[in-house]
């Protein structure tokens, strides 16, 4: 069970990192721009 807890937290942390990643990206461009 604890083996499944930490491959759920680990995907959602790497899901998250590549989101705030996209919105980091996302904001640069917008400044470029501006």
């Amino acid at each position: 069970m604890g083996i499944f807890l930490m491959v759920g937290i680990t995907i959602e942390f790497l899901s998250w990192m590549s989101v705030w990643r996209y919105m980091n990206s996302f904001s640069c461009e917008i400044k470029e721009v501006v």
